[in-house]
């Protein structure tokens, strides 16, 4: 399963992009102790805003900010079901 490391939008979240022939896994990594921002025009870009996090089942979608907000060190999987 192939895997791309994303340019960052904010220095403390790792985005790891993995495609599958099942479809895409975008891996975000909260990498600090402080809460952190994820652009909400990347996961459009992607095809996964309305996603769910593979991890939890919630379904990850952009606040009104147009910013999907990672707690301190949390991780999300944000797959296309």
């Amino acid at each position: 399963m192939p895997a791309q490391v994303l340019e960052p939008d904010d220095p403390g979240v790792l985005a790891v992009l993995r495609e599958h022939p099942l479809g895409p896994l975008l891996e975000l990594v909260n990498v600090t102790t402080s809460w952190r921002p994820f652009p909400g025009r990347r996961l459009k870009e992607l095809g996964l805003d309305g996603a769910p996090d593979a991890l939890t089942g919630d379904v990850v979608h952009p606040q009104s900010d147009d910013n999907v907000w990672l707690a301190p060190l949390q991780v999300r999987w944000v797959v296309r079901t």
